[in-house]
């Protein structure tokens, strides 16, 4: 991998990135989109499974061919900080307070989420704001430890893909120089995360933008796209608080792990 990139003209790697990008980002939504449908006339566990497996294999795939041709571009190191987005983040005091209340903000976010783990009457509230979702949504133990590995997956590749490479491709794109370039390439990277995410239907596209912002910040205030990752699969991996059937209703829980329409 590492040779084949560094052979390759950056003009030649950044024009396979994009490629790349758009088949996984515009073409697959449509294709997942169909598949969710199927899933939503007839859900069971097997198919849920099977739906994480696919979908896990390609983001891995996606994100490693992403990476084979990076070119002279470090995913991991994608050239832009705090500054970059303009002069008033150049201080490293208003960076760190900045960078500071979006992670208490999460963590604020995540404790109320973890505390639902607890309290059957808070998941009970939730309930209908997942209904549309419950033909993806993981249910039997088998399905919830998939889920994990969903949540791993998209952690990892999606912020390679998205923050680490095709935020500072649009950059690039765009000039490269501190401002707005760097603030239009985040809202372009964005927007595109939030159309990979069409099979959520209106509202989880809504959810993913602001998402793609969320991180983007994260990468941007941080320099680098470690702490995104951690973030995005704590993010993900939250559902298993919010959504246990298994234990609120066991009876729809089976129904959905033997096979049924959902939403119920």
């Amino acid at each position: 991998m590492a040779s084949l990139s560094a052979s390759m003209p950056d003009q030649t790697a950044t024009a396979l990135r994009f490629a790349l990008v758009g088949l996984w980002f515009i073409v697959l939504p449509l294709v997942e989109r169909r598949r969710v449908l199927k899933l939503r006339a007839h859900s069971d566990s097997a198919g849920r499974i099977a739906w994480y497996r696919d979908g896990t294999a390609v983001s891995w795939l996606v994100a490693l061919a992403c990476l084979a041709c990076a070119g002279s571009h470090d995913a991991f190191a994608p050239g832009y900080g705090a500054a970059s987005l303009g002069a008033w983040l150049a201080r490293p005091a208003v960076a760190a307070a900045l960078l500071g209340g979006l992670l208490a903000l999460f963590a604020l976010q995540f404790a109320i989420a973890a505390r639902c783990a607890f309290d059957a009457r808070r998941r009970a509230r939730l309930a209908p704001q997942l209904a549309a979702l419950r033909c993806v949504l993981p249910v039997a133990r088998s399905e919830r430890r998939w889920w994990l590995f969903v949540s791993l997956t998209a952690g990892i590749t999606e912020e390679i893909v998205t923050r680490g490479l095709l935020l500072p491709d649009l950059w690039r794109l765009l000039g490269g120089t501190p401002g707005w370039p760097l603030a239009a390439a985040l809202a372009g990277s964005s927007l595109l995360f939030a159309v990979a995410h069409l099979y959520q239907g209106p509202s989880g596209v809504v959810r993913s933008g602001a998402g793609g912002l969320f991180f983007g910040l994260l990468a941007i205030l941080s320099g680098g796209i470690l702490l995104p990752i951690v973030v995005h699969m704590l993010a993900d991996a939250q559902m298993l608080f919010l959504y246990d059937p298994v234990r609120d209703d066991p009876e729809t829980a089976q129904r959905l792990v033997d096979g049924c329409p959902a939403p119920l």
